[in-house]
């Protein structure tokens, strides 16, 4: 391993540095020559712009780096925040290298730090990518990895587990999965926002019915999920779960976020039904309305619907917030 001449932080510059022409062979040599560093940060500096730039050539260099820090006798002091063993695992995983050993490696990897009070494990990430890159590279057992790491005790390794079920587009198994970790639930929203969201993906069809079912008032982070879920799916079909949504939700936050999904779905269908709660809805409920599809304010054609409805309407507060919404500045 080459040992570093200059400070630290001047060879981590004058790497970064690199990133405006990372092809040339200059910077491919000073890129291998960081990479066999022992110095974690030099490591992760290189391998973080062949990620970037997606370096052909490096597969071996990158594979060496990382045995050599998932092997380290003191990880934890030699690797702090998992920065070389996830930058490594990470530029593998943009090149398209079909390493399985390493990732399955990164997969397990645990690398508890102290931190006040107690130890931080901070291979989160490169667990989740490592699963995502053993799905993308079509390991045969990519899936019982991923479904282990659906346990994880650290929420966003469960999270990348959700993510790499719904990217591996297999319905056979990622289904059931999906449906299993929704139904179990999980701690922090964003996991089971990922569950749906997946399985509207994955199983569209089959699946509207399954998200409703979430749309909870008395679990307002579980609904607030499940509507964005049928947002972003942007499925035809989402909008009637959300109308039902919308008009028997009690709860004015709610119904404020089951708007926002219309929105989301970006149909003329959705813009319409908002349109005649603004047209012909009490105030409240308008405004909401309005505000769902002040994002859209770029949109020329509904710009000028909503101003028709606000102004046919004749409400001044409604007309003062349309105003607001649509003619402000980026």
């Amino acid at each position: 391993m080459a040992k570093a001449q200059k400070g630290l932080s001047e060879q981590v510059a004058a790497l970064n540095a690199l990133r405006e022409q990372p092809d040339t062979p200059d910077a491919q040599a000073a890129l291998r020559q960081a990479l066999q560093a022992t110095r974690a940060p030099l490591c992760a500096a290189a391998a973080n712009i062949i990620a970037e730039a997606e370096l052909s050539g490096f597969e071996a260099a990158l594979l060496a780096a990382f045995d050599y820090w998932i092997e380290h006798d003191k990880p934890a002091k030699a690797d702090p925040g998992c920065a070389a063993k996830t930058a490594t695992v990470r530029a593998l995983y943009r090149i398209g290298a079909r390493t399985h050993g390493a990732y399955l490696r990164g997969v397990r990897c645990v690398q508890l730090e102290p931190i006040w009070g107690g130890s931080q494990d901070t291979a989160v990430e490169l667990r989740g990518l490592s699963a995502l890159a053993l799905v993308r590279t079509g390991y045969f057992d990519a899936l019982v990895e991923v479904a282990e790491l659906l346990a994880d005790p650290e929420p966003m390794a469960r999270l990348a587990a959700v993510q790499a079920v719904a990217y591996s587009e297999r319905q056979d198994v990622g289904v059931p999965l999906l449906r299993f970790k929704a139904r179990l639930g999980d701690a922090d929203s964003r996991v089971l926002a990922a569950c749906l969201t997946g399985l509207l993906s994955l199983a569209p069809d089959s699946s509207l019915e399954l998200v409703e079912s979430f749309i909870d008032e008395d679990k307002p982070e579980t609904a607030e999920a499940a509507l964005l879920a049928l947002g972003e799916s942007r499925l035809p079909a989402a909008l009637a779960s959300l109308r039902r949504a919308a008009e028997t939700l009690i709860s004015q936050e709610l119904r404020s976020v089951a708007f926002v999904a219309m929105g989301l779905l970006r149909s003329d269908a959705a813009w319409d039904y908002l349109l005649a709660v603004i047209s012909d809805e009490p105030p409240a409920q308008a405004g909401l309305a309005l505000s769902a599809l002040g994002t859209y304010r770029r949109v020329d054609s509904l710009r000028t619907r909503v101003m028709a409805a606000v102004q046919k309407r004749g409400v001044p507060a409604l007309i003062a917030k349309a105003e607001k919404l649509f003619n402000a500045e980026d």
